[in-house]
């Protein structure tokens, strides 16, 4: 099977993965997906690639081309250099692939300082750039915002809670790779409601 992008890949203005692709293949392709690795891998990271389906819309020409969007905006990988190629399988297990494209892989863009400052020091901690309970002392500093305390209260307990789960990070025992994902998962929650508020909720 042949497989290719119609255009190099790109991120949308809201920071979604835009792919145009175009494949053919004489045995009917069954699979068709998105492999997306590190330009630079990261040793002590445990995610090694993304993966991802593309829809199959077949048409009665010896090529079909498609379209797909894909929102990793969320990804701990967000605004890093990756390579990005597509894979084509068909029914008796042949395979192809395209070639790889570098980019910069698509991050949401935050205006407001505030938010702006909790996405990095997710970063920091996902990426393993900095200690957790360093992240935890920084994300307290951030708390101590009085726009935070008059106008997002939720916000500022939201970085309470995980600044307080940071700071048990010394003690190795108690932090775990659950407690990890959680306020990875926390911070992006609370970076979303700080840049647009109760609009985050549905955009989340």
């Amino acid at each position: 099977p042949l497989v290719d992008f119609f255009e190099n890949p790109k991120a949308t203005i809201k920071g979604v993965l835009d792919i145009n692709y175009i494949f053919s293949d004489d045995y009917d392709v069954t699979k068709l997906f998105t492999k997306i690795v590190l330009k630079k891998p990261i040793d002590a990271s445990k995610v090694k690639e993304i993966n991802f389906k593309l829809p199959i819309n077949k048409s009665d020409e010896s090529q079909s081309i498609g379209q797909y969007y894909h929102d990793l905006s969320e990804h701990i990988w967000a605004g890093l250099p990756v390579k990005v190629q597509l894979i084509a399988e068909d029914y008796i297990g042949q395979k192809g692939e395209s070639n790889e494209i570098e980019m910069l892989l698509p991050e949401k863009p935050f205006k407001n300082l505030i938010a702006l400052s909790i996405i990095n020091q997710r970063k920091n901690l996902s990426l393993n750039r900095e200690q957790p309970f360093k992240v935890g002392k920084v994300l307290l500093e951030i708390a101590d915002s009085k726009y935070l305390e008059e106008k997002l209260p939720v916000a500022k307990d939201w970085l309470l809670e995980s600044s307080e789960i940071l700071l048990q990070s010394k003690d190795n025992s108690l932090f775990t790779s659950d407690k990890k994902t959680f306020v990875i998962d926390l911070l992006w929650k609370t970076a979303l409601f700080v840049e647009s508020g109760q609009l985050s909720v549905a955009e989340n």
